[in-house]
């Protein structure tokens, strides 16, 4: 796929990556030297040299860098039929751009490279109707892959190109930005729109920077707003799970080791909107991975998500009266989370809060301490480093990561409550009651279970669970292995389950109870 067309996946990764600072110090790099020969054949060879694909109103070419004025650039066309008698019809996909500069263009290897791409007050067309706008792209000091890549949109030439997962050197950039950004998707999906998306220093260490200000999407059925999103030190392994093509387990994604192999810090704010239904409002979301030492700590904090039903609409009529039904105007969501790595004992521990809470609802907080962590990372980027992609053969490379200790805690407020009291009244029983009846369903409903959930394991959590839903409290569940264990042996597919060689314990603490 080349990059011109590529630009709103360009943008929906670059909502997942986002950062600021500069490993130059800011220092701009000096232009390439090139002669007006050495311009002229890349330009031959990108279709510059006369209108073809491209076209254009004036060019000229001056102190190393081409301008083209008026710049039309066919991408693709289709041929398609429509009805029996209807006539071909051709549908195109054109880049229109005011301005276009190339700057330093030559032959490196028999291939062009340059040090910058400009586009201003451009239109990008697709083949499905789509439409993307921009005010400004740069494209500042391509690596040689990215170049080829760029050099293909004109030429409409589809030669393999290196896989982007594994050879990010090749696609390195200086910097990559956008301003004025408008898609409009197909078929009045929906308008995505940003100020400014910004990525810079991308190299085989990893991405510097990744910036998107004042974004917002406005769909039939969903909207939203976010300030600003930004995200530093993006790591090369990381970046690599995000572009590789395999499918990957939620573990193998959520673990790669080293905390430094995601980023340094990653924060949001502003955001809000509403989807089907539900409006959200969070003010700010941030995530911190700093050095302590010889370990590195990770930290991360959501002060407030609150959520609340949209007037006016169908699907908020029907949250309202959800929220209604628990004794809610609004739910107020928190999250924060603390924890150490060790890189002398490859080992990723909780401290302090670690716990996510429904404001007079519940909280769950959880302990937890596992090794291998980098080994396992290691692991799973030596096997798609030679192509090993089979789903068993990864889940096979889990057994490094292994439990020394793992403690959740589910503490109700008043959900329990809320829930009981609302079914009471509709069934015409007390909440008591009704407490009671969902306590013997749970038990009936644990034993009925099929039979790849290990017996032992619900033998033991059936009681207290029952006990909980009936008396509230706090619900204790925890794995305190006389040894460490592999995370596979959690689960058995054949529902072994050696409660004392995991420690299991299951318990439910009261109000006021120690």
């Amino acid at each position: 796929m080349s990059v011109l067309r590529a630009l709103p996946v360009l943008l929906a990764s670059a909502l997942l990556l986002a950062a600021c600072g500069d490993r130059n110090e800011g220092r701009e790099p000096p232009a390439t030297r090139v002669t007006s020969d050495d311009a002229a054949e890349a330009a031959r060879v990108l279709g510059l040299e006369e209108p073809g694909r491209a076209d254009w109103e004036n060019r000229e070419f001056a102190n190393g860098v081409f301008r083209f004025e008026n710049f039309t650039l066919l991408l693709a066309q289709v041929e398609t039929e429509g009805g029996e008698d209807a006539e071909d019809t051709l549908v195109e996909s054109r880049l229109n751009a005011e301005i276009m500069e190339i700057a330093a263009p030559r032959l490196e290897e028999g291939v062009v490279r340059f040090d910058r791409l400009t586009l201003e007050n451009a239109v990008l067309t697709d083949l499905e109707g789509g439409e993307t706008r921009f005010e400004r792209l740069v494209i500042d000091r391509p690596g040689p892959a990215l170049s080829r890549s760029i050099a293909a949109s004109f030429t409409g030439e589809t030669d393999d190109l290196p896989d982007l997962a594994a050879n990010l050197a090749a696609y390195s950039f200086r910097e990559m930005s956008l301003a004025g950004l408008s898609v409009s998707l197909p078929e009045g999906d929906g308008t995505l729109q940003a100020a400014n998306v910004s990525l810079r220093g991308l190299d085989e260490t990893g991405l510097e920077l990744a910036r998107v200000e004042s974004i917002s999407f406005d769909g039939p059925a969903t909207r939203f707003e976010i300030e600003n999103v930004e995200m530093e030190r993006v790591g090369a392994r990381f970046l690599a799970s995000l572009f590789d093509d395999e499918a990957a387990s939620l573990l193998q994604t959520a673990i790669s080791g080293n905390p430094a192999d995601y980023y340094r810090s990653l924060s949001m704010t502003g955001l809000s909107g509403v989807a089907s239904g539900v409006v959200y409002e969070m003010d700010s979301f941030s995530a911190d991975v700093t050095p302590e030492g010889e370990r590195l700590r990770t930290t991360g904090s959501m002060p407030a998500l609150r959520l609340s039903a949209e007037r006016g609409s169908d699907p908020g009529e029907h949250v309202h009266n959800v929220l209604g039904f628990l004794g809610y105007e609004e739910v107020v969501l928190r999250f924060e989370t603390d924890t150490i790595y060790d890189p002398a004992t490859d080992t990723l521990q909780t401290q302090n809060n670690n716990r996510f809470v429904w404001e007079d609802g519940l909280t769950l907080s959880a302990q937890q301490q596992i090794s291998g962590v980098q080994a396992y990372g290691d692991a799973v980027a030596a096997a798609r480093d030679s192509a090993v992609s089979e789903p068993e053969a990864l889940a096979e490379l889990e057994r490094l990561l292994r439990l020394h200790r793992l403690e959740i805690r589910l503490e109700d407020h008043s959900l329990l409550d809320r829930s009981f009291s609302a079914y009471a009244q509709m069934s015409g029983v007390t909440p008591a009651q009704m407490r009671v009846q969902a306590s013997a369903l749970i038990a009936l409903g644990l034993s009925a279970l099929p039979a790849e959930i290990p017996r032992p394991f619900i033998n033991a959590i059936s009681r207290p669970l029952s006990d909980f839903v009936r008396d509230g409290g706090t619900l204790i569940i925890t794995l305190d292995p006389p040894e460490p264990v592999p995370l596979p042996a959690l689960v058995s597919p054949s529902g072994e389950f050696d409660i004392d060689r995991l420690g299991l314990a299951v318990n439910v603490e009261r109000p006021g109870q120690e």
